[in-house]
């Protein structure tokens, strides 16, 4: 894909194909590669760039007719000295389908992965998509997750409305919650999935040494707090600001019977403390906690099937 000649018609491809299922984050998305498809000096700069820079402007396009009529995208993602490629916006022009574009453009995309000798290869594809899930598995990508992204959306009342949530204790994580805070952190965010979020569970750990290491990365100082049923720890939350709206909120939360009331009282607390100011979103384990985010005025964006291309395929050339 050329960003000079290629980027604008992607942008258009990928409206049309997937405009009608585009939450807030897809709709901004398709803004900035607009923008920069019509900024002189971007376009110059990325044409001419290594790829291996964490903006989704890398893959390739099929033309036919003079246009551009399928797509698919190459996102990098360094972590931990990793390299990580997903592979995003498969896309092919309703009347260019069913002849086999699609699965040439993921397997160009698997191919030029392995060529570069990137670590791990994922795509994540939305739970709906059937058509879609049988071409990426028949390829050989295997499912590792199932995530619902879920949105704070509605601030009407959000301050009286939150209080009546917060049912539990909750309070600044003292030092002594962080071996269980590790321990549930990474059963809702699984290692293999850390590098999407760009959290790992040392950056949650207490400590100065590690305040100091956050602050001269000039990371965005985290916030974490604990959830109190009758002195016992129920769950953890952290909240991660960013540069831009929306910020992450982070839920450390065990599988359990009063899982729900956990959820409200965070998340309640979350919207009483940053909501009123703030776009607040959770990417959290798919089916859990409905009710509970429901409650609190976040609405679900997208579910998403996590696949990624095993280790044993991708060695093969």
């Amino acid at each position: 894909m050329s960003v000079h000649t290629d980027l604008r018609q992607v942008a258009d491809l990928i409206e049309l194909c997937f405009g009608h299922q585009m939450d807030h984050d897809g709709k901004q998305y398709l803004n900035y590669l607009r923008n920069v498809a019509a900024g002189r000096r971007q376009v110059r700069w990325l044409d001419g760039a290594n790829e291996r820079i964490s903006v989704p402007l890398f893959g390739y396009v099929w033309i036919e007719d003079g246009k551009v009529v399928g797509n698919v995208s190459i996102s990098p993602f360094a972590w931990q000295k990793r390299w990580y490629y997903l592979i995003a916006n498969v896309a092919v022009h309703p009347d260019y389908r069913r002849r086999g574009i699609a699965k040439l453009l993921t397997e160009q995309a698997i191919y030029h992965a392995q060529f570069q000798g990137v670590d791990q290869l994922w795509l994540q594809v939305k739970e709906f998509n059937q058509t879609a899930i049988n071409l990426y598995q028949n390829l050989g990508f295997e499912q590792r997750s199932v995530r619902t992204q879920w949105r704070l959306m509605d601030f009407v009342q959000i301050g009286e409305q939150s209080d009546k949530l917060i049912t539990l204790h909750v309070i600044p994580r003292p030092r002594k919650d962080w071996e269980q805070h590790q321990q549930w952190f990474e059963r809702n965010y699984p290692v293999d999935v850390q590098w999407y979020f760009g959290v790992d569970t040392q950056n949650l750990s207490p400590g100065l040494l590690k305040s100091v290491e956050r602050y001269l990365l000039n990371d965005q100082a985290m916030q974490h707090y604990s959830a109190y049923n009758n002195n016992q720890l129920a769950g953890i939350m952290t909240y991660q600001p960013t540069q831009n709206n929306p910020h992450s909120l982070f839920l450390s939360i065990p599988v359990s019977e009063t899982e729900n009331e956990v959820l409200e009282s965070l998340l309640g607390f979350a919207n009483r403390l940053f909501g009123v100011n703030n776009t607040l979103r959770v990417n959290y384990p798919a089916g859990r906690g409905l009710d509970a985010f429901q409650a609190c005025n976040f609405l679900p964006q997208n579910t998403l099937i996590w696949m990624e291309y095993p280790a044993d395929l991708f060695k093969k050339t």
